[in-house]
């Protein structure tokens, strides 16, 4: 499992999927499985800088952890006043608003959870087998008794 806490600046980003993909290089997960999952902790850093307030100590939280052939990513901030964080449709001379359009064709599943304070915006990557299949085919764990169609789900809770 890895937990850190950085500034909250655009840097992170680029901090936080260095360590993630040594992390997991080091638990001999490779290939596609780390590609997807750097790009995933970089869009989820990268919104939290954009989108909203740090911590009350100036930094953002992130942890990940792997179990059952699945990863865990977590990224925890100060929260935003304006709006919860949800897909957007960018149109094709739109400079931005594809991060979350990018984590829900990623993940298995992401959403957000809420307290005084903060927001944590987690997503979940399936087995290595899994991650990179194509739009819309069921995940191989549906052989294995998990379920297909929770591909892209998005869950709120507030607690």
């Amino acid at each position: 499992m890895g937990t850190v806490s950085v500034p909250h600046a655009a840097a992170s980003a680029g901090e936080v999927r260095r360590l993630l993909m040594a992390d997991l290089r080091a638990r001999a997960v490779d290939g596609p499985a780390v590609a997807e999952a750097a790009l995933l902790v970089t869009e989820l850093v990268g919104n939290a800088v954009r989108h909203a307030r740090p911590l009350a100590d100036g930094r953002i939280l992130v942890s990940w952890r792997t179990e059952a052939g699945r990863l865990y990513m977590r990224v925890t901030d100060g929260g935003s006043t304006i709006e919860e964080p949800h897909v957007t449709q960018a149109g094709p001379q739109d400079t931005r608003g594809r991060g979350l359009s990018i984590v829900d064709a990623l993940a298995r599943q992401w959403g957000v959870e809420r307290t005084l304070g903060s927001s944590t915006v987690w997503a979940t990557l399936g087995a290595p087998s899994e991650v990179g299949r194509a739009p819309g085919q069921a995940p191989a764990s549906a052989a294995m008794g998990g379920a297909a169609g929770d591909v892209g789900q998005r869950q709120l809770s507030e607690a």
